[in-house]
């Protein structure tokens, strides 16, 4: 009689600790998943975080200037592009209701400007416009936001109406750089084109993995794009 106590004292002991030892292995299980989920969470949100980060540090290097397109006035339309890596400029205007081209002398010194603008990233992810050796502008990396130097409202000027200085991506394009007002004197060394611009706003098509500068002015209809890659 006494060893079938015993017996039982014996099962009820490890029937207790098997019950706790289980419940021990639930807990550490639970936390185990709590941590991964937290964990995962945290490294969504950084990887949402740091994408502009990203896709800069990828970029840092130079990108020169492959092409210009330009309109000015009602119907003058301008091109500037690499044919075999020589520049070339030409143009079309609507004369007595017919466009009709036209060829554009390139001058030394436009041809210095073509060659030598780029859109340089450097180590700390700064975005500089650089032209003939000179720095026109530059854009310091900010995680949540861009160098927004608009005085009018971004629908003055065509420009997206979500547009405001935290803005990063808006669809495909990073905004990078955006100023109005622009003097002719601060802005007529690299308005190749010659639209009279005013505005200048530099964006990065994730898409087509291009800068893009455009210049225009911002009362009328005077425009250009540059494209660097």
């Amino acid at each position: 009689m006494k060893k079938i106590t015993i017996y039982i004292a014996m099962f009820c002991v490890a029937a207790i600790f098997g019950s706790c030892n289980s419940e021990s292995t639930q807990k550490k299980e639970q936390k185990s998943v709590e941590s991964v989920d937290s964990d995962t969470t945290t490294t969504v949100e950084k990887i949402e975080l740091s994408e502009k980060k990203q896709l800069l540090t990828d970029l840092i290097g130079e990108h020169s200037l492959v092409s210009i397109s330009g309109a000015m006035g009602a119907n003058t339309m301008v091109d500037y592009y690499k044919e075999k890596g020589v520049w070339t400029a030409s143009g079309s205007s609507i004369y007595q209701a017919m466009r009709e081209p036209f060829d554009i002398d390139l001058t030394g010194e436009d041809l210095q400007k073509l060659k030598t603008m780029k859109v340089v990233i450097s180590p700390d992810l700064t975005v500089s416009l650089v032209c003939a050796g000179k720095t026109y502008f530059k854009a310091p990396f900010k995680e949540n936001g861009f160098t927004y130097l608009l005085k009018k409202s971004p629908a003055d000027y065509s420009l997206p109406s979500q547009l405001k200085s935290s803005s990063t991506f808006i669809g495909d394009n990073l905004y990078i750089y955006a100023k109005d007002m622009i003097s002719e004197a601060e802005i007529s060394a690299i308005d190749i084109a010659q639209v009279a611009a005013d505005v200048a706003v530099l964006t990065y098509d994730k898409k087509t993995k291009e800068f893009t500068l455009s210049q225009f002015y911002g009362e009328c209809c005077d425009n250009s794009t540059y494209i660097f890659k």
